[in-house]
């Protein structure tokens, strides 16, 4: 194919009061279907097909997640998400450049870059998300912790390399990044900050998920204070 587009899909997911996935719930009755027992034909059947695609658009991709199971609603919208590949390719070891660029209603952008091999699966590149709000996540997550996150807004960055094959798969990420900006930690009830910081900065972040290794090169703080409530 020279070239496929596809605009306006949009993703809804919601787990409901009972905590049940709408998305899930897809794949609840075929996993119900006993499995048939592999061949040597069917697996030769199921092999990818040769298909290249000179150029993949994804234009105006929206996706939403509502959760209603927790003691308040959580909802959160992604979009829109745009994706460029081009030279996409079952072959073996063709690899094929991307990116994705999206955007939240509340600020947050995502840019995401690089290369990608389907056969095996293989993955390299950059991604690097701005704006992140950790107040709202924190919101979806409070319940639990005895503390309230009141204002904090991050950037992060990273590349990565993912490979995959059979049993083998290998994930890891190199000069790493986390920024956080006005951090302001209280306890649940109380108007006084616990934890208060002007920027945090956490530069050279490493990780190798086969060695069980992560690594970090520098932590930078700056501005706030810490009350100690005895």
């Amino acid at each position: 194919f020279d070239e496929v587009r596809l605009a306006g899909i949009r993703v809804n997911a919601v787990v409901d009061a009972a905590g049940r996935n709408n998305l899930a719930a897809l794949g609840e009755s075929a996993a119900a279907e006993p499995a048939a027992e592999p061949t040597p034909a069917a697996d030769e059947a199921t092999a990818l097909p040769p298909v290249t695609i000179t150029r993949l658009d994804l234009d105006d991709v929206r996706a939403s997640f509502r959760d209603l199971a927790g003691a308040e609603p959580f909802e959160f919208e992604l979009g829109p998400l745009t994706l460029h590949l081009t030279d996409l390719s079952t072959h073996r070891d063709s690899e094929s450049p991307y990116s994705i660029s999206a955007t939240a209603p509340s600020g947050e952008e995502l840019e995401w870059t690089g290369s990608l091999t389907i056969a095996p699966l293989r993955s390299s590149g950059t991604i690097a998300l701005d704006n992140l709000s950790l107040t709202r996540l924190w919101r979806y997550v409070r319940g639990k912790l005895p503390i309230g996150l009141e204002v904090a807004d991050a950037d992060v960055a990273a590349s990565y390399e993912l490979a995959m094959e059979g049993d083998d798969f290998r994930f890891t990420l190199a000069d790493g990044s986390v920024r956080v900006r006005d951090i302001d930690l209280r306890e649940r009830g109380r108007d006084d900050s616990i934890l208060a910081l002007g920027s945090l900065d956490v530069d050279g972040i490493g990780l190798d998920l086969a060695a069980a290794k992560v690594t970090v090169d520098r932590v930078g703080l700056a501005g706030g204070g810490l009350t100690v409530v005895l």
